[in-house]
């Protein structure tokens, strides 16, 4: 077997255990997911696991890594920051919400790791996510700048709440469906949650007064 060959099995076989750590981990959390269970599930063993990752911690880790990276990169292509302020607003509402509607195992890690803020979570929470974050920041500020968005004082408030709306509804998802009888991923249902969203940010945060020189 080449250098090469070998290279390459070895990132298969490291991305298989991702892979199944992400499965597992979004489905019983960090505290319920076995570590036996991840090797089963990726065809593995807990030796090779434990090579890769280091240990349990170390996966959960990466798996939050992986998951983030691909929501930030797949939002930077969905709202360009060239965008009028207004129409870039609007367009991440709908990304976020059509992303939150075809990646459920995303809303669940997430879930999870924001229901338990252990270290590791934090490690990747604090870097990625906070990267997320400071672009919604951004956004906000530009819309008050513009004279779009009422400033309402401390930004990380008005975050916080249009994260929560988004991320709520499918964070429920299950309730929801069961109490509406709807499947919440229909495309109709996902724009129809856009279009209150879009309401309730850019009606209820509109600014009432001319933004400053």
């Amino acid at each position: 077997m080449t250098d090469t060959t070998r290279r390459r099995s070895s990132e298969r076989t490291r991305a298989r255990i991702l892979d199944a750590a992400i499965e597992v981990f979004a489905e019983r959390g960090f505290a319920g997911a076995r570590v036996d269970a991840i090797a089963e599930a990726a065809g593995s063993n807990k030796r090779m696991l434990y090579a890769y990752f280091g240990n349990k911690e170390g996966l959960w880790e990466a798996a939050l890594r992986r998951v983030l990276e691909a929501a930030l990169a797949a939002a930077a292509e969905a709202a360009p920051s060239a965008l009028d302020i207004s129409v870039r607003g609007r367009a991440l509402i709908r990304w976020y919400l059509g992303y939150l509607a075809a990646n459920p195992l995303f809303v669940r890690l997430v879930s999870w790791a924001t229901m338990v803020a252990d270290r590791h979570a934090a490690i990747a929470i604090e870097d990625l996510a906070h990267a997320g974050l400071e672009r919604l920041d951004r956004l906000v500020g530009d819309g008050v700048a513009a004279g779009v968005l009422e400033d309402l004082g401390d930004r990380r408030h008005v975050i916080a709440a249009i994260h929560g709306m988004c991320l709520g509804f499918f964070h429920r998802r299950a309730l929801l469906e069961q109490l509406w009888g709807a499947d919440l991923t229909a495309p109709a249902t996902v724009e129809a949650l856009a279009d209150v969203v879009e309401r309730l940010v850019f009606d209820g945060l509109a600014a009432t007064t001319e933004p400053q020189p």
